[in-house]
């Protein structure tokens, strides 16, 4: 996601800021995106800067569902972090080329 991000600033003047969240719920060993919890994010990422809005992999939401392991909405994060927060698919490629639509 960092080279991702630096591509974006470099050639379409974009700032992207990527935060790494720990997985406090299940373990810090656990390094799987779909095991990331909506309590996790929120503990982590309140009160930082997180911009205009703030993307979220849909791998971390239940299948056919928008919540979260830990029953959180994405409507509930973006309330408690105070931006709108959006889920992106998980492929770089498709989420690059829904925020490339977005600028053209």
């Amino acid at each position: 996601m960092k080279k991702i991000a630096k591509t974006l600033r470099l050639h379409y003047n974009i700032t992207v800021i990527v935060h790494a969240v720990k997985n406090e719920s299940f373990g810090m060993q656990v390094t799987v995106t779909g095991l990331l919890t909506g309590g996790d994010i929120i503990a982590q990422l309140k009160g930082k800067d997180l911009g205009e809005r703030l993307f979220i992999s849909a791998s971390i939401f239940k299948e056919f569902e928008d919540v979260t392991l830990d029953d959180i909405t994405i409507g509930q994060m973006s309330h408690e972090l105070g931006v709108p927060c959006e889920a992106v698919p998980p492929d770089g490629y498709e989420w690059i080329t829904m925020l490339a639509k977005e600028i053209i």
